[in-house]
Order: C-alpha cells, then structure tokens, then sequence
C-alpha cells in the first residue's frame, strides 16, 4: 500500500519537475533511483560534487512543512553551487515513524518546487513508514 500512496503523493510534483530537467535525466516514479546521462547533459569530462543535508530536529518545530523539503534542497544546492558546480539533480528519502499522507506530500512537494526553482531534476522519490522510529511527523 505504501507504494502506491507514494506514486499518488509525488506524481504531481515529481512529474512536474521532470518535465523541465536537463536532458541526460531519465528517471521515473516508483523506481527509487534515476540515472542521469553526463554526455547527453552536454558534460565533457566532468568531475560530479554531491552534497547532503537533513532536515533533523526542525521537524518537531516547524509547522509548514512545505518549507522544510525547499529548505533541505536549498542547503543542499548551496553547498553544491560553493564548490563551483551546477546542481543537476536531488536524491530524496523520506522517513517517519507514522506516515501522514498530508505531512508527506507536502514536504516532497515542497522539495520538488525547490528543485524545478534550482533546475534539477528530482531522482529517488523514496518514502518508507517506520514504526521503528521514535520521531512522529505530526500536522
């Protein structure tokens, strides 16, 4: 079921922002990965620069959780654009411990209008239910 509440969740984002990405993207919903063409992109000889980032402890004390997915992308591309590179893509994975359709969706729609504002394409589209998990997103 969480499959499937995840393709629901993200296909308006996601597909929105494929649309406008870089050629050399090719990814799609559900596969938990994209592959993105260097040579297709028009790169010759390329050095690739990642960054990472979480949104941690904010998520207990924010309440627009919209902010928090264009937040992390932000951080992220920042990181990426110091070190003289241009960002070309955003890997995402979203955990909680008590999944809120409403909470989700918002975050990943959050981080997808951060990176269609960047012009990176988003890869990945990870969502996973934990009740492991000893933080609860809540609205």
């Amino acid at each position: 079921m969480l499959g499937s509440v995840q393709v629901v969740i993200l296909s308006p984002a996601a597909h929105r922002c494929l649309l406008f990405c870089l050629s050399g993207c090719k990814a799609d919903l559900g596969g938990f990965a994209g592959l993105f063409d260097l040579k297709a992109a028009g790169f010759v000889d390329p050095i690739l620069v990642s960054g990472t980032d979480g949104v941690g402890t904010k998520l207990k004390a924010c309440g627009q959780h919209g902010g928090l997915g264009q937040d992390l992308v932000a951080m992220c591309v920042n990181d990426v654009l110091a070190q003289g590179a241009e960002p070309l893509f955003f890997l995402d994975y979203f955990s909680c411990g008590n999944l809120n359709v409403e909470v989700a969706a918002s975050v990943v729609g959050g981080v997808a209008k951060a990176c269609e504002m960047a012009g990176c394409a988003l890869l990945g589209k990870n969502i996973q239910n934990r009740d492991d998990l000893d933080v609860t997103i809540s609205k």
